[in-house]
């Protein structure tokens, strides 16, 4: 009777020994999980933040481009209409000019030749060489060959380049800035499966909310170092 007392004494010492150890081994599992989860929900707090960063950054970006674009665009205009009021006045100069020179009127056409600006001066002694009042090939004005290009046409065309290039960079900047904003709420999506974990007491959905919470994460970080950084505006 001892011995049997005896023995169901220190079975019923093993079970307990037993439930400690699965309890201490079920206690460092969730520490350890636990401890994961934390640094899982650092590390989408601090990514959230950093994009949300970053797409402030490059909003700021966008207006300065916008400004550039804008600004380029009122001066390629202004050049435009400068070229316009030249190409008036010369084609003016140049039809009295012609006239006189083809009615024998040596006097009244070299003053008018007189008051060509150097450009127009040298596209016509470039014309009459060609004999175009004889030759049916030669262009109908001097203003119709390739080397008649006004400063103002050139300026017109830099400042349209830069005008479009500045408009392209305002897209991409906004293009980034939206990028970065989805990527902050997908960081809050992180944030909410790695939060709402520690609330459900079952296992199986603690670590599935854990798992999907890792997963995102891990996507918006591949996501994250793909992505340019803005440099800081001075």
């Amino acid at each position: 009777m001892e011995e049997s007392s005896l023995e169901k004494q220190i079975d019923s010492i093993e079970k307990k020994l037993d439930e400690v150890i699965v309890e201490v081994h079920r206690k460092r599992s969730t520490g350890f999980i636990d401890f994961l989860t934390a640094v899982l929900l650092s590390l989408a707090t601090v990514g959230s933040a950093w994009c949300a960063f970053q797409s402030s950054l490059w909003d700021g970006i966008q207006t300065f481009k916008l400004m550039d674009a804008h600004q380029a665009g009122r001066i390629a205009s202004q050049k435009e209409v400068e070229a316009y009021q030249v190409k008036t006045m010369n084609a003016i100069l140049l039809m009295q000019y012609i006239d006189y020179a083809k009615a024998g009127n040596k006097e009244l056409a070299d003053f008018y030749f007189s008051r060509f600006e150097p450009l127009l001066k040298e596209v016509t002694l470039e014309w009459l060489k060609m004999d175009p009042f004889n030759n049916v090939n030669a262009p109908n004005s001097p203003m119709k060959l390739d080397s008649y290009k006004l400063d103002e046409e050139k300026e017109y065309s830099e400042e349209m380049s830069r005008y479009i290039k500045e408009l392209e960079n305002a897209n991409e900047a906004n293009h980034n800035s939206d990028s970065y904003l989805m990527l902050t709420v997908i960081f809050a999506a992180v944030l909410f499966f790695g939060g709402i974990a520690s609330t459900l007491r079952s296992n199986l959905m603690r670590n599935a909310s854990i798992f999907l919470s890792a997963v995102i994460f891990i996507i918006s970080l591949v996501i994250l170092f793909s992505m340019p950084v803005a440099p800081f505006i001075r």
